[in-house]
């Protein structure tokens, strides 16, 4: 079945292109809301933090996803910060946890080259990952603290690129529009 311009996907992507506030907006909230519930989770190995404010330092910078499309290297830097911060407290780096991290290398692979996507995602998932094993107990959940971060960064990044890839190639197949012919 080819694919047509009113797949759902087509759908959102052009909704979130007419109204790019709204989407931030959403988005932003969202991620917000996940963050406060990634700060709740633990495994049966380890036992959650037990104050959950500072979880709030991520929620705060879950705003900053707003900046986004403008700004999306700031944007990264100031989400990974927060996010190092509370892996640094013990907290274990979840997607919900990570989720405005991922939301800002998302942005940050569709906004910019593959170069400087490489060296911001590689220098955010090795902070994060060491913080995150700097605060760990030795051998607990070290898969879920490696591995596991670094999986689940991966995943915007490569998306965010496809992302740019594919809006690069509809606008090199569009070309510049031409007035249709018409017959007398």
């Amino acid at each position: 079945m080819p694919l047509t311009e009113t797949t759902m996907i087509n759908l959102l992507e052009r909704y979130a292109e007419r109204h790019a506030r709204a989407a931030d907006v959403v988005t932003a909230v969202t991620s917000c809301v996940c963050t406060v519930l990634g700060a709740r989770i633990s495994t049966s190995e380890s036992s959650p933090p037990p104050a959950l404010w500072p979880a709030w330092i991520l929620v705060v910078s879950g705003a900053a996803v707003l900046a986004c499309r403008s700004h999306p290297r700031a944007t990264l830097a100031v989400t990974a910060a927060a996010a190092a911060v509370l892996t640094a407290l013990g907290y274990l780096p979840s997607p919900l946890l990570l989720a405005p991290v991922m939301t800002a290398l998302y942005w940050l692979a569709a906004l910019t080259d593959s170069r400087t996507t490489a060296l911001y995602g590689s220098a955010t998932m090795a902070v994060l990952v060491a913080t995150s094993l700097a605060a760990a107990p030795l051998g607990d959940d070290f898969i879920l603290r490696t591995v596991g971060t670094v999986l689940w960064l991966l995943l915007p990044v490569s998306l965010g690129g496809r992302s740019r890839f594919r809006r690069a190639y509809l606008e090199s197949v569009k070309g510049p529009r031409r007035p249709r012919r018409t017959h007398p």
